[in-house]
């Protein structure tokens, strides 16, 4: 993946933190990026999860916190908040799937980004008309940025 590359070859200190495993995890490590499995202690997103991951925030100190996926966005918003950094959120899925409880905490957290990336105007679009509240609709069309998904 030509990202990877470009920020291994930054004078950035990148750092991932995860979840689950995904396809690119072997890649990360093997350009030398540093990775954090974060668990919870009986549950996957239990409390600790998210004193884990302040606690990851605070010993890095990043200047910005990059979330995709759902579970990650909402984690990563209310650990950014806490730790007053900054985040940005790339928007993948339709929130239409996605279902009452995880729409509800999507909405409870949205405003907390900074920044939200779409990868298509379609996802904006059902973020906008899904998760936004209906008064402030307009005013939040304006701040989701669409980056087209693409195949490198």
């Amino acid at each position: 993946c030509n990202y990877l590359k470009a920020a291994q070859e930054s004078d950035m200190i990148h750092h991932v933190a995860f979840f689950h495993e995904g396809p690119l995890l072997k890649t990360i490590q093997t350009l030398g990026i540093a990775t954090t499995h974060l668990t919870g202690s009986l549950h996957q997103y239990d409390p600790l999860l998210f004193i884990r991951l302040i606690k990851l925030i605070q010993s890095f100190k990043p200047d910005v916190i990059h979330s995709s996926l759902w579970s990650a966005n909402i984690i990563g918003r209310i650990c950014a908040q806490f730790c007053q950094i900054p985040i940005v959120c790339d928007l993948h899925g339709k929130c239409i799937h996605e279902g009452f409880i995880r729409n509800f905490l999507d909405r409870a957290t949205y405003k907390l980004a900074q920044s939200q990336v779409a990868v298509s105007d379609e996802i904006k679009n059902l973020y906008i008309t899904n998760i936004c509240s209906k008064k402030n609709q307009n005013n939040y069309a304006g701040t989701i940025t669409v980056i087209k998904n693409s195949i490198d």
